[in-house]
């Protein structure tokens, strides 16, 4: 009763409603007490509906070059490591690596 007063705000730490916040509504006995749960409304599966929404279509290499009108080497030395030679900075795009990383929805292995 005194470490749990009615309409005292909590925390449930416990259960389905774990980590949800409640309302002490009522004691029962020194160790239970009523809660009345505050829900939160399930939220939109947005990451879900993205992922279904995205069509990916695969263009090559030699086509993407042909398409920008540059020269297939060119369109290579841009979407990987291009450094500069003043400063050593590095301007390209890294699409690909030479560890095999690559940029996901970007390259293929």
């Amino acid at each position: 009763k005194d470490r749990f007063p009615v309409d005292c705000n909590v925390v449930l730490t416990k259960g389905k409603y774990r980590g949800c916040m409640g309302q002490v509504a009522g004691v029962a006995d020194d160790k239970k007490v009523g809660v009345k749960v505050l829900t939160m409304p399930p939220e939109v599966p947005f990451g879900l509906a993205l992922a279904r929404s995205v069509y990916e279509s695969y263009i090559s290499s030699a086509d993407a070059a042909r398409i920008l009108k540059i020269s297939p080497q060119l369109f290579g030395r841009v979407t990987s490591s291009l450094i500069f030679a003043q400063g050593g900075y590095d301007l390209g795009l890294n699409l690909k690596s030479q560890e095999g990383l690559c940029v996901a929805g970007y390259t293929r292995q």
